[in-house]
């Protein structure tokens, strides 16, 4: 049963992870948008 909680977290945290680094993607695509101006 322990090992079944650890599981999950483990699955959390990689799901987490790819949120928190996609997040960070689009806010870097934002801020270079930003810099460039519109032709």
């Amino acid at each position: 049963m322990k090992s079944m909680s650890l599981f999950i977290v483990l699955r959390l945290d990689k799901y987490y992870m790819i949120c928190y680094i996609k997040n960070k993607e689009n806010q870097g695509f934002k801020q270079y948008t930003h810099l460039v101006p519109p032709a």
